[in-house]
């Protein structure tokens, strides 16, 4: 009974050992392995007795002297030899097995080391690629990020570059039109100041043939309109008739032509204008024009002749002339060498001449409008 605590013993010191020796490398423990186990046989042959291995051997009773040995007491039973080889038998059986056992345990661990050696070489490499696979697309990025920032960048150089260029292009064409409109502008200007002198001395010279040819249109229209309305001497003696201020004796001269026309609507026409007239003769004369007459009062007489008329519009536009010689024998600027004036000189005598002009037809549109513009009165 007393030899199992000793087996258990050395069995969990014999493991402690074995997992001591597993934790070294393969080789040294297969080594140590082998010279324990041939030392334990060594051992085990050469031990002339038991030993308890594992555990402190017991301390041996200190020898009892003869004399303090009582001599009532025997000695106590020897074991015998068999027995002790038994238990080395055993122990040795012991320590096989647990020798096995723990060469099993060591190629378990040495197996579980190579796995996770081989784990950790596995993991390594895993960890290699993707490093490796990292930074091929850290540089891919980067090469990336390089060509996109190269083609911005040569993007936006290129429209700065498009933008300045159209900027300077726009300075300079804006610069070059300006010279060629500047020339051109002053050109076009001395050219409407050469224009205008020439059209007011052209408004000066023709001024008289104007007014020559309007005279002549307005004589040919006077007899063409008596010519159309047989009847115009009557509105011609009603204007004159309602001007008179003497009416104790009234004589008409009128074309023989139109002496019957007036009698038939002398009492009908003007029957108002008549009214307070004591005397009242008509008379015709060869002198008056058709379409015209002459009216003769206590105070004078009204000559209502278209004759009398136009002569009155000649005397006006020969006096007109007469105005108007010192602009139309004015020399030209221009003929003497001399420079052409100023824009606004010109314009001021463009506007005078204009004015002049304007003037004299005011003029002889009121004679040719009164109904009778000529008319003389005898004191």
């Amino acid at each position: 009974m007393s030899r199992s605590p000793s087996r258990r013993s050395s069995t969990s010191s014999g493991g402690w050992r074995s997992r001591a020796r597993s934790s070294s490398p393969p080789v040294e423990r297969t080594s140590s392995l082998s010279s324990v186990r041939q030392k334990v046989l060594r051992t085990v042959r050469l031990l002339p007795q038991a030993v308890k291995i594992g555990m402190e051997p017991e301390a041996a009773p200190p020898p009892v002297r003869e004399e303090e040995q009582p001599l009532n007491e025997p000695s106590p039973p020897q074991e015998p030899v068999k027995s002790r080889e038994d238990e080395l038998q055993e122990q040795l059986a012991d320590l096989r097995n647990r020798l096995r056992d723990a060469e099993a345990r060591a190629e378990e661990l040495v197996r579980e080391r190579n796995f996770l050696e081989a784990e950790v070489e596995r993991v390594r490499a895993d960890c290699a690629e993707r490093e490796r696979a990292a930074e091929a697309r850290t540089r891919d990025a980067e090469a990336q990020a390089c060509a996109e920032g190269r083609l911005r960048g040569e993007a936006e150089g290129r429209e700065a570059g498009h933008a300045e260029g159209l900027r300077v292009a726009k300075v300079e064409v804006e610069a070059l039109y300006l010279k060629k409109l500047g020339g051109l502008v002053s050109f076009l200007e001395s050219i409407a100041a050469r224009l205008e002198e020439d059209f007011a001395e052209l408004v000066a010279l023709n001024q008289p043939r104007m007014l020559r040819l309007w005279f002549d249109m307005l004589r040919r229209m006077l007899k063409r309109e008596v010519e159309l309305k047989p009847d115009a001497v009557l509105q011609v003696l009603s204007d004159v008739l309602s001007r008179l201020s003497d009416k104790n004796s009234v004589v008409i001269y009128a074309s023989p032509e139109d002496v019957g026309l007036l009698q038939d609507n002398l009492d009908k026409e003007f029957e108002d204008v008549l009214r307070g007239v004591r005397h009242l003769e008509l008379k015709a004369d060869t002198n008056v024009d058709r379409g015209s007459c002459i009216v003769e009062t206590g105070l004078g007489v009204y000559d209502a002749r278209w004759r009398t008329q136009i002569g009155q519009i000649d005397s006006t536009l020969d006096k007109l002339f007469q105005k108007l010689g010192k602009v139309t024998k004015r020399p030209s600027a221009r003929k003497k060498g001399v420079a052409a004036e100023p824009a606004s000189e010109t314009g001021r005598r463009r506007k005078a001449a204009a004015k002049g002009a304007k003037d004299s037809r005011e003029r002889v549109g009121a004679v040719s409008e009164a109904p009778a513009p000529s008319v003389s009165e005898d004191a």
